[in-house]
């Protein structure tokens, strides 16, 4: 084939596929827009976490690196232990502690955040 010829990909209306498989793709379609809901009703208008689970190890993409729990007991089980962990690691425990002992009303929003994390984070780690 010639760089002039083009590859063309055969196309299907929506209402030519079976009819199982058209119920199919409604039903992946209605369930991506409640995760989508819940996404941004929680989280706001950021990208979803990227993650995988790879050598034993819960492992998340943020920009161009690939990071992991700094401590090899403790493993990210929900969105809000990722953060909070990632917070600390990349604010520093001293800015966090400053802006912790602060009134809340001069807290800085990042840090009161990180405080409403916190709690899951001690329940895990004293689960055995």
């Amino acid at each position: 084939m010639s760089k002039k010829e083009k590859h063309s990909t055969p196309t299907i209306s929506f209402n030519e596929l079976p009819v199982e498989t058209q119920e199919m793709l409604r039903k992946l379609q209605a369930k991506s827009k409640i995760v989508d809901a819940y996404h941004k009703a929680y989280f706001g208008n950021t990208p979803p976490i990227v993650s995988v689970e790879a050598f034993g190890r819960r492992m998340v993409a943020v920009g161009s690196k690939i990071v992991h729990p700094d401590d090899p007991d403790y493993e990210w089980k929900v969105p809000a232990d990722f953060l909070v962990s990632y917070l600390k690691s990349k604010l520093g425990i001293t800015w966090l502690n400053q802006e912790i002992n602060r009134q809340k009303r001069e807290q800085h929003e990042i840090a009161k955040w990180f405080l409403k994390g916190i709690p899951n984070l001690e329940t895990q780690k004293q689960r055995p």
